[in-house]
């Protein structure tokens, strides 16, 4: 008599929802790379001892806490000829990209008109242009461009863009074309926002061998005291925030 019983105990659906993943994947920030960065300077040493050379035109360049944009010193350059005055750093080794950035103040500089200077320079190892960065007045207002040099040592620029008289943030991207292309390019950007890139050259041959910092080039017209600061290089990788 006994009759089997059918097991009463119904199956119960699994309740754990599977929850997504709730990690917002965070884009990546402006970090140097390891092994990138070639060179940098704050000048708060209060000497050009970091430097590999310096040409300061019988103390005209000198480090002071006037002329600091970052920290508490900064490298000032008084203009009263035409002589040229600059730090250089010897550090970047036949770099076929390259990315340098600084601090400037133009600080009421008088520029006539017509005239300009150089205030960042990179040379070859046979001291040949290869880009630069220049500051002119234009109707009152400052402006910056930038150049770069092919194989022949022929330069080509970028437009030529307004800055106030203040401190502003300057950087290039240079980069030496394939070999046989003419893809080569200088890329300006002035306070964090990028204004133009001027491509399309041939200049495969050359390399950056050393950097010079201050006013060269400068022009009759030209006097007064401009102020730069927090110098950085790079292989072209990013030079931080």
């Amino acid at each position: 008599t006994a009759t089997p019983v059918p097991p009463t105990a119904t199956p119960v659906p699994p309740t754990a929802t599977p929850v997504p993943p709730t990690a917002t994947p965070v884009p990546p920030t402006a970090t140097p790379v390891p092994g990138d960065v070639i060179f940098g300077d704050g000048f708060e040493s209060g000497d050009l001892s970091r430097w590999s050379a310096a040409a300061t035109n019988g103390g005209q360049l000198v480090v002071s806490a006037g002329a600091a944009l970052e920290g508490a010193l900064g490298l000032q350059a008084q203009i009263s000829s035409t002589k040229a005055m600059y730090v250089a750093d010897r550090s970047p080794a036949a770099e076929a990209s390259y990315r340098a950035r600084f601090r400037f103040d133009p600080n009421g500089v008088s520029i006539r008109s017509g005239r300009s200077h150089t205030l960042l320079l990179a040379l070859s190892s046979s001291a040949r242009p290869v880009a630069r960065v220049q500051i002119r007045t234009s109707a009152g207002s400052y402006q910056l461009r930038a150049g770069l040099a092919d194989n022949t040592g022929a330069e080509s620029y970028t437009s030529w863009f307004s800055i106030t008289d203040a401190p502003h943030s300057i950087e290039i991207h240079w980069g030496a074309a394939t070999s046989g292309a003419s893809n080569g390019f200088l890329t300006l950007t002035i306070d964090g926002v990028p204004k133009q890139t001027r491509g399309a050259v041939s200049n495969g041959q050359l390399r950056i061998e050393e950097l010079r910092l201050g006013p060269t080039g400068i022009s009759s017209g030209i006097s007064g005291t401009e102020y730069y600061d927090a110098f950085a290089s790079s292989r072209g990788g990013p030079l931080g925030p």
